[in-house]
Parts: structure tokens; sequence; C-alpha cells
């Protein structure tokens, strides 16, 4: 899977995740970074769900969650090398 999201292949990378059932939050993040990318008008759903896992998986205050939310909203502008790596802090994963 990793490898078809650092290709930026979104359907290779959905397919994989589709298969492999369970995928690590950082491997959801790239995934939800991706779709931003190729398909922005995926986001709002796809970007809730990765929130709500970020919100489950790490308990975050809520001056994290407000960054969260602030960054995956930038995805699909003009800053989202930025976004994504607020995320990734986020996740851990930097």
């Amino acid at each position: 899977m990793a490898r078809a999201l650092q290709h930026g292949n979104l359907v290779l990378a959905e397919g994989m995740a589709r298969e492999l059932g369970r995928i690590s939050l950082s491997e959801a993040l790239e995934l939800t970074i991706l779709i931003a990318r190729k398909e922005p008008q995926r986001l709002p759903k796809v970007g809730v769900r990765w929130l709500e896992r970020y919100l489950h998986e790490r308990e975050p205050t809520p001056a994290y969650v407000s960054l969260a939310v602030s960054a995956l909203g930038a995805l699909p502008d003009d800053h989202q090398a930025e976004a994504a790596r607020v995320l990734r802090w986020l996740a851990g994963s930097f």
C-alpha cells in the first residue's frame, strides 16, 4: 500500500486498503491526503471519517481537534503541503 500511496495511485491504494481491511491511522491519513489531491469532492466525507478515527485512537485535546479540522479543510487548497505536515504530526507519523 505504501508504494501505491507514494506513487499517487489512488485506485490501487484504495483497492489495497479494502483488501487489507484495517489500515493504520497514518496510512488512512495518507489515503485521505491523496484523495484530497486527486478527488477533492470526496474530502468532506473521507476527512470526517479520518477525524473520527483520530479522535478515537489519539484522544486529542480540543486545541488539537481544532488544528486537525483546520488542516483537513486546507488540504484541497494551495497550502496542502503544510496542512499534510500538520496532520502527519498530529497522527504521530511525521
